[in-house]
């Protein structure tokens, strides 16, 4: 359960032109949370309470940076569920960008699912890896809903029958469980939909 923090209600992100983002929102760092090929996750302090923070180094030479820190922050303010984490506040700062969020203290994403969920760690690799679009929804709609997965289970009938989940999250899960393969998008096109065409 990720502590209470209340969100800045006019979050925007901000271009701080020469500051520092932990400075400007009050936030003492506290230790690294995690590090992978896009960004760190540390651990932050504040009035408010505990949030992580992720920061992503600016590149000229990699622009697809910007466009994905835009899409990420822009996707987490417009999709609306008790399972998806929100941003709390974000900014451009000339280095890096940075977007607070909340902190879960229950561990990364695989140990998570490891100790508290019926897909196996072996099981969630092996999707992310093969990139099988299908399974990877599958993966996505029982992590939102917390149901327990089948054999011959028809999820694109469950996930549409569901409510209060976002429109653009629903349509984007929509495609991805589509049960005829040759109609499924593809596996560069995942990201595009669960974040570009829910903010768009």
């Amino acid at each position: 359960m990720a502590q209470h923090f209340q969100p800045d209600d006019s979050m925007q992100i901000v271009d701080l032109k020469g500051g520092q983002f932990f400075p400007y929102y009050n936030l003492k760092c506290i230790r690294v949370l995690g590090e992978g090929h896009d960004g760190t996750v540390v651990l932050a302090s504040s009035a408010g309470g505990l949030v992580a923070v992720k920061t992503v180094q600016r590149s000229e030479s990699r622009p697809s940076r910007t466009r994905r820190f835009l899409v990420e922050v822009n996707a987490m303010r417009s999709l609306s569920h008790p399972y998806l984490v929100p941003c709390y506040q974000a900014a451009m700062c000339d280095a890096y960008f940075a977007y607070s969020m909340p902190y879960y203290p229950g561990g990364d994403l695989t140990s998570v699912l490891s100790g508290h969920h019926p897909m196996d760690t072996p099981t969630i690799l092996r999707c992310m890896i093969e990139c099988d679009v299908y399974a990877l929804g599958v993966m996505c709609w029982v992590l939102v809903s917390k149901e327990e997965t089948g054999v011959n289970v028809d999820y694109q009938s469950r996930m549409r029958a569901s409510t209060g989940l976002h429109m653009s999250l629903r349509s984007a899960l929509d495609q991805i469980l589509e049960p005829n393969p040759a109609q499924r998008p593809t596996a560069s096109k995942v990201l595009e939909l669960f974040f570009i065409a829910s903010v768009f």
